[in-house]
């Protein structure tokens, strides 16, 4: 509508032989810029010294900055799904604000009175500032000069150009291109451990559409998302609200990066669905390592309750564009946890749902999604849907689990052992940003011995020691890690420490440490013992005097 209007103004002024008004201009100071790989998943300012000019005036309240990825050649753009495009907001007067009036918007002030809608910059969508007041050309060029960029694949692609363009409610800029480059620089290995979010941080949550590193807005907010003491224990509560829209989603997003398994528990009442369904979802976006958006592969798993049929809540996964539905067992027990986990493999992403029956035996579904090229779980979101008109319900989520955090001064809570005995150590994985690396991981510790079993057909040098060295690719170490025990020694007690060396062909490397929580080992009364010799006597004597473990019956030794 807005096109229509402008082609008539201009017809208006040819005919009358009045010259017509001139196109704004950006002018770019630097128009390439060169980033290290390294440094490119941190917002950088990309427009420093730029500047807007227009010789008729400013821009009117109906006019429009856009930044969009390939010289515009994809009509707006983006380019890939990790490219983002933001706002400095640091000092600059510049500030960001859900847009009220429209939930899928933020606004853009500056020094605090409204300037603009700002949309997208993420994904595939370009960064667009829409005025909705008229600015002057200084107001425009500090934008322009606060436009920041990143983008945070493992391995960015080479180069993207990105497209300025400026509409002052007349007239259009030409394009003014910005090429970006990003050399690559080999990047250290990581150690990795599960981060499991038991409590939600308020402060941590943003109602912006914009990924962050906190939790954001995917799609719609919620009537509610907050910390809450539900069932013993500070949950996560997420209100739905009775949304007229069948089927919108409300929600929030968490960056799991680098992720390869995501998990959360979910609180499966039985008074849902009174008209027609809860369905809260995990939805999940997978990438392939170099940054590409996997477009047919959004990882979604859900339970989805709905009164009206036989079975109470259907075990939901979204696979190749359709859902896949298997109904829970007819002895489902309701009022209690489910968990809901997302795991990817070799490019296979595999859906399962584990709960209880009311006999207490536990259920597994599964599902399988096969071929894909991602090898990412990026970004995870608790996102429910409206299932029916007019319906608010609220769901209840815990220990949300994603397995891209760092081993560094992170506690195994759950492995306080006691001395002299044989413990798995689970959820120790490695990764490498660069791909094809060959890799040796190295355990040491001076409180007990490791031993795995070698599996993929990585070396193992060192097995039953105090320390051992893992070599091969990613998979393989990971897949031997699976298999790790260690047996700490029989004088070890209190807190103590696993050093995790892991080092690429290049000699670059990551050093963490794992504590354990080594308890002292108990000492068991005798019950029986065993018809022994005379001999035998008196070295089982000598043995308690001396204050040795005891012997027990049928042999065994007490630790």
């Amino acid at each position: 509508m807005r096109l229509r209007v402008v082609l008539v103004a201009i017809s208006i002024v040819l005919a009358s032989g009045t010259v017509f008004a001139a196109a704004p201009v950006i002018t770019l100071a630097q128009p390439t810029l060169i980033f290290n790989d390294v440094e490119s998943d941190t917002y950088r300012l990309v427009a420093v010294g730029a500047t807007a000019t227009d010789t008729d005036g400013g821009v009117n309240g109906d006019g429009e900055l856009t930044v969009c990825a390939d010289g515009g050649a994809r009509g707006g753009s983006n380019g890939v799904a990790l490219d983002e495009l933001y706002i400095n907001t640091d000092g600059t007067g510049l500030t960001i604000e859900l847009n009220l009036a429209n939930i899928k918007e933020n606004l853009l002030l500056y020094n605090g009175s409204e300037i603009a809608i700002l949309g997208a910059g993420n994904g595939l969508a370009p960064l667009v500032v829409a005025f909705t007041r008229s600015a002057t050309m200084a107001e425009v060029t500090h934008i322009i000069q606060n436009i920041m960029w990143r983008n945070r694949a493992n391995s960015p692609r080479a180069s993207r150009v990105f497209a300025f363009r400026l509409f002052d409610g007349f007239e259009t800029s030409e394009f003014a291109n910005l090429t970006i480059n990003v050399t690559h620089a080999n990047k250290p290995p990581v150690n990795r451990t599960n981060i499991v979010m038991k409590e939600l941080n308020p402060a941590l949550i943003r109602d912006e559409y914009f990924g962050g590193e906190d939790w954001h807005l995917d799609r719609g907010p919620s009537k509610s998302f907050a910390p809450e003491v539900f069932d013993g224990d500070s949950r996560f509560k997420l209100v739905i609200d009775d949304n007229p829209q069948v089927g919108s989603h409300q929600g929030y997003m968490y960056p799991a990066e680098n992720a390869t398994h995501v998990s959360v528990d979910l609180y499966v009442p039985s008074d849902w669905g009174v008209t027609g369904g809860a369905a809260p979802s995990l939805w999940i976006n997978s990438f392939s390592n170099d940054g590409e958006r996997i477009e047919d592969t959004y990882p979604i798993i859900r339970v989805q309750q709905k009164a009206s049929e036989s079975h109470p809540a259907y075990f939901q996964c979204y696979i190749n564009d359709a859902w896949d539905a298997q109904a829970l067992p007819a002895d489902v027990k309701l009022d209690t946890w489910m968990n809901l986990d997302v795991r990817l493999e070799a490019g296979d992403v595999l859906f399962k749902l584990t709960g209880e029956k009311t006999d207490g035996s536990t259920f597994e579904l599964t599902a399988k999604q096969t071929g894909t090229t991602a090898d990412t779980l990026w970004q995870a979101a608790l996102e429910p849907a409206t299932a029916a008109v007019g319906e608010e319900y609220t769901v209840y989520y815990d220990n949300f689990t994603f397995n891209s955090g760092s081993t560094a001064n992170e506690t195994w809570e759950s492995l306080e052992i006691g001395a002299g005995s044989n413990t798995a150590i689970v959820g120790l994985e490695v990764a490498d940003p660069n791909n094809g690396d060959i890799l040796t991981t190295t355990l040491t510790t001076s409180a007990g011995t490791f031993s795995v079993t070698s599996q993929l057909g990585a070396s193992v040098a060192g097995n039953q020691s105090s320390t051992i060295k893992i070599t091969g690719s990613p998979e393989q170490i990971n897949a031997t890690l699976k298999t790790l025990f260690f047996k700490s020694s029989l004088s070890v007690t209190g807190i103590q420490t696993i050093t995790v060396h892991t080092e690429d062909m290049a000699g670059l490397s990551s050093t963490d440490t794992i504590e354990l929580s080594v308890a002292p080992r108990s000492q068991q009364s005798i019950e029986a013992v065993p018809c022994l010799t005379e001999w035998g006597m008196i070295l089982f004597s000598l043995l308690l005097m001396a204050g040795a473990l005891v012997i027990t019956r049928h042999g065994k030794r007490s630790i």
